[in-house]
């Protein structure tokens, strides 16, 4: 039986994603989110082994890229290069850890009309298999989101992560977590997604507890 605590993240993340379908976003899908996650996963590698520090900050926030910048010279540009060119394709699994609101007091901010700082989150763990053939099908990053959605949905290639980290060295990971910013009375007040937290690290080496990323 799933620990308690497995149990009460995987409740608490489906009910708010119900809730945030029914009151913020109507037209709101597990698939849509998937592929904005995605999207914004691919991005923000492109924009970092670019340097591409303007365009990072526009889909990140301040204390990340802030982060990253002096983060990043402590890696090898050939590694980091080598680590974060891949394609849609590329990425076979992936899930939603957690979602959730967060609030300085989320009981008050849904009882009342002020919602300053409530924002919504999620964070999304994804597999990236280095081995396979690169298919640069969706290399044009910048598609308006509501071209062609349906055929360039991402749809995992395994739900098998046992599978595949019985070749960690194979294996890339992706933690990232994305957040909304909900305040004000319209949808048209909210505002965009941004990446706050993350992370790419070898599996082998996250095996043995050595995080490169």
């Amino acid at each position: 039986m799933p620990p308690v605590g497995i149990m009460r993240r995987l409740v608490y993340s489906s009910s708010s994603r119900l809730f945030y379908k029914q009151v913020f976003e109507k037209n709101f899908t597990r698939e849509k989110f998937f592929n904005g996650a995605i999207m914004a996963t691919r991005l923000a590698a492109l924009n970092l082994r670019e340097h591409k520090w303007d365009k990072f900050q526009e889909i990140s926030t301040k204390n990340l890229t802030n982060y990253l910048i002096n983060r990043l010279p402590q890696i090898k540009e050939e590694e980091l290069f080598q680590h974060l060119s891949f394609t849609q394709n590329q990425i076979v699994c992936g899930f939603i850890y957690s979602s959730f609101f967060s609030c300085d007091s989320v009981v008050r901010a849904f009882l009342s009309s002020k919602r300053e700082d409530l924002a919504y989150n999620s964070m999304f763990v994804f597999f990236i298999d280095k081995t396979i053939e690169k298919i640069q099908n969706l290399e044009d990053l910048n598609i308006k989101e509501d071209e062609e959605e349906n055929a360039n949905l991402w749809r995992p290639t395994t739900r098998s992560i046992s599978k595949l980290l019985k070749k960690p060295e194979n294996l890339l990971i992706c933690n990232i977590s994305l957040a909304r910013h909900l305040g004000g009375q319209t949808p048209n007040d909210f505002g965009r997604w941004k990446i706050t937290e993350l992370n790419f690290f070898d599996c082998k080496f996250a095996i043995n507890e050595q995080h490169c990323y």
